[in-house]
């Protein structure tokens, strides 16, 4: 065998990070960011919703920060941006509320876990969808409070 480095397995892990518009607690998602990096190098993607208030945001400042692989699934009435995930005709449609719900579906799809932050005692049930799509998939999710 000579010196180079064993056959190492590419696959890439997204891991989807979504919660609550209320959601304040930067030092977590830091150290759960600082977990997934250390854990899982170059091969790990985060992706979330877009949101501009709450986690969301909170995800994206420090995941790009880390130098760690960045998408969302921002609305489709949204415009399309550098970290958007689908493709730019997606994006920039009448307003409609149902497109906050259908990013967190498609997030689902696309994620192997999924780790949704919220505030104790705060009402989660905004999420069933996503939170269904993995159970129907058969992936993991935990709710971080």
């Amino acid at each position: 065998m000579s010196g180079k480095e064993p056959y190492k397995s590419f696959i890439i892990m997204k891991i989807g990070m979504i919660g609550s518009l209320n959601y304040t607690n930067a030092s977590k998602v830091k150290e759960f960011l600082m977990i997934l990096r250390d854990s899982f190098d170059s091969e790990l993607v985060i992706v979330s919703g877009g949101s501009k208030l709450g986690v969301e945001p909170i995800v994206k400042k420090f995941a790009l920060q880390f130098g760690i692989n960045y998408m969302e699934f921002n609305p489709a009435f949204t415009p399309y941006n550098l970290y958007s995930a689908m493709p730019e005709n997606y994006y920039s449609k009448p307003r409609h509320g149902s497109h906050y719900l259908h990013r967190y579906l498609l997030l689902a799809t696309a994620v192997e876990k999924l780790i949704i932050f919220s505030n104790p005692g705060e009402d989660v049930s905004f999420y069933n969808i996503p939170i269904g799509r993995m159970k129907k998939r058969g992936k993991s999710f935990v709710i971080v409070n």
